[in-house]
């Protein structure tokens, strides 16, 4: 999934979003994309300068956990937040966007 700015776009008949348009890149890992998701796709987004990144996987419990990620300054590669924020209730954060998510509410409705 992929969040973007849609100013200045017809999101009717865009074919595909400019990547100079994507602020936010999420990646739900399976079992089957457990090295896509950790490897091959956020070294893609980051090469591509998309500012964040979360990974969402399950816990040992079968409970989501979003790995919040943001592009290193220097170099196009992620690191872990500054605040190395992993989310496992209800992520709530202002980068790249306000987000207030209940995770138990997505896997349980």
């Amino acid at each position: 999934m992929t969040v973007f700015d849609r100013t200045g776009l017809d999101v009717r008949t865009v074919e595909q979003i400019p990547v100079d348009k994507a602020v936010l890149a999420v990646k739900v890992v399976s079992e089957g994309s457990r090295l896509a998701g950790h490897f091959a796709e956020p070294a893609l987004y980051a090469e591509a300068g998309i500012a964040s990144y979360w990974r969402i996987e399950r816990d040992e419990n079968g409970l989501p956990v979003v790995h919040e990620f943001r592009l290193h300054p220097e170099s196009p590669v992620y690191a872990p937040s500054p605040d190395r924020r992993i989310h496992t209730d209800k992520p709530v954060t202002n980068v790249p966007l306000p987000a207030d998510i209940g995770l138990r509410d997505l896997t349980e409705a």
